[in-house]
């Protein structure tokens, strides 16, 4: 059931130690078209260039996947069995990730802060919802880090948006419902989706918690792509741009590239 996207195609000898960073156009790559339905679904792998690798697939349940660690099957003590379905497709697609870098497949374990813990010379990122499972990863020689998240594409409950969305994310995306074609509760889920994202790529460098208002998210819908900016305002987030310690400059973005498709919202965030 699990499914390899296109993008994951790959040769070893990309991934040799001397390899440069490409810039992050190169690696975000260019979205075309609508996803495929079905059980071999392509959202995230079509955003991002060949330089990582991103697989996807629909989990199944625990027993489908005979090959994880016993450290991963510790992980699902207690679960529900929805959870563990998506653990375990996760951990699998993981596992094949590494087989594709060329590096060793060992277990997909999380810290307490519930971050997972990449090989050595990895980065990557892993998202999942009922239906759908996607894993990211790339050598650190070439991404920075990373960050992906999948999302139903339901509207964003109405309790939500204000925990979600700024005073200005609000009047921002109002104005931009004529031009998406949708409603703002499904926009907001966009929003929710991109702002993971960054968050996911920004808390292994920084190890910085930061909250929904910690950030403003503007969506260009033409590119299909998103900025996001950081507001928090005493987070130590200079690393983010290169300069530990330092504040973050006033115009820093984090920016990602997003497509919709078999129901959900698809977003990525690089750092390279």
């Amino acid at each position: 059931m699990l499914a390899k996207t296109s993008s994951a195609r790959l040769s070893a000898a990309c991934y040799s130690g001397e390899a440069v960073a490409p810039n992050l156009e190169e690696l975000l790559g260019s979205p075309t078209g609508s996803a495929p339905l079905g059980a071999s679904p392509i959202l995230l792998g079509r955003l991002l260039s060949p330089a990582i690798v991103c697989l996807e697939g629909v989990p199944g349940p625990p027993q489908e996947y005979p090959q994880l660690f016993p450290e991963e099957l510790a992980a699902l003590a207690g679960c529900a069995a929805s959870r563990a379905a998506q653990y375990a497709a996760s951990r699998t697609l993981a596992h094949q990730a590494f087989r594709e870098l060329g590096v060793p497949v060992v277990p997909l374990l999380n810290r307490a802060d519930r971050s997972p813990v990449w090989p050595s010379g990895c980065t990557g990122s892993v998202s999942h919802t009922v239906s759908l499972c996607a894993v990211a990863v790339a050598r650190s020689t070439s991404v920075r880090s990373i960050g992906i998240d999948l999302e139903l594409d339901t509207p964003l409950s109405e309790k939500l948006l204000s925990r979600v969305l700024s005073p200005h994310e609000f009047s921002a995306l109002r104005a931009s419902e004529r031009q998406a074609g949708i409603a703002l509760p499904e926009i907001a889920k966009l929003v929710f989706s991109a702002k993971e994202s960054a968050y996911k790529c920004q808390y292994p460098v920084t190890q910085t918690f930061l909250g929904f208002h910690d950030a403003e998210c503007d969506v260009n819908w033409e590119s299909e792509t998103f900025a996001i900016r950081i507001v928090a305002p005493s987070a130590p987030l200079g690393s983010l741009a290169g300069e530990p310690g330092a504040p973050l400059p006033a115009d820093f973005r984090l920016r990602g590239r997003f497509s919709r498709g078999n129901g959900h919202w698809a977003t990525v965030v690089l750092l390279t």
